[in-house]
């Protein structure tokens, strides 16, 4: 088992503050991911530094999210330089021109939906509202069947004769008769 220390804690917590893995943090520091969770067992000061660490990385990630998604809701500038070089007469690069120009950056419609419904959810609800409605017609007719401890072949036949049936029904319907298909 590594040595437990406070520079290697201090590492591991800082690792993991910048976004890495608990993995990936102890791979930088030379442990093993058995070690990792033999002193997470062992070390309650050390669950709560690790814990305390990644809960820092999600506030600072979150804050910068919400930073970014804003940007993109509202839309933003960018200044975009354009350099052209030109070498001396010592081969080295040296600048000929330079042209800088803003670019306007459009806001992003679904940034704006996602912002705007959970800013304001009880004014923007991003959600679609179906509602459906079986009528039944009271000239319709409905016939229930039960078909239980019938033999197979009985079935087949019923089940030839209702298709069968159905089929003159919807002939009907369209006005077809059994000359006509």
């Amino acid at each position: 088992m590594a040595k437990y220390n406070k520079q290697t804690v201090e590492a591991i917590c800082g690792f993991i503050r910048d976004g890495d893995s608990q993995k990936l943090a102890c791979k930088k520091v030379g442990i093993g991911d058995s070690t990792f969770h033999d002193w997470i067992k062992a070390k309650p000061e050390f669950s709560e530094r690790i814990k305390k660490a990644k809960e820092e990385f999600q506030a600072t990630i979150t804050g910068k999210l919400e930073a970014t998604l804003w940007k993109r809701a509202m839309g933003y500038e960018v200044t975009e330089t354009e350099t052209e070089y030109v070498s001396d007469v010592d081969g080295n690069p040296k600048i000929k021109s330079q042209k800088s120009k803003v670019k306007h950056i459009q806001p992003d419609t679904g940034a704006l939906i996602f912002a705007l419904t959970n800013v304001a959810p009880e004014k923007w609800v991003n959600k679609q509202k179906v509602e459906t409605q079986e009528t039944k017609d009271s000239k319709e007719q409905t016939h229930e069947y039960c078909f239980e401890d019938l033999p197979e072949d009985i079935l087949f036949n019923i089940a030839d004769k209702l298709q069968a049936g159905e089929y003159e029904r919807i002939q009907k319907e369209r006005g077809l008769t059994d000359g006509n298909t």
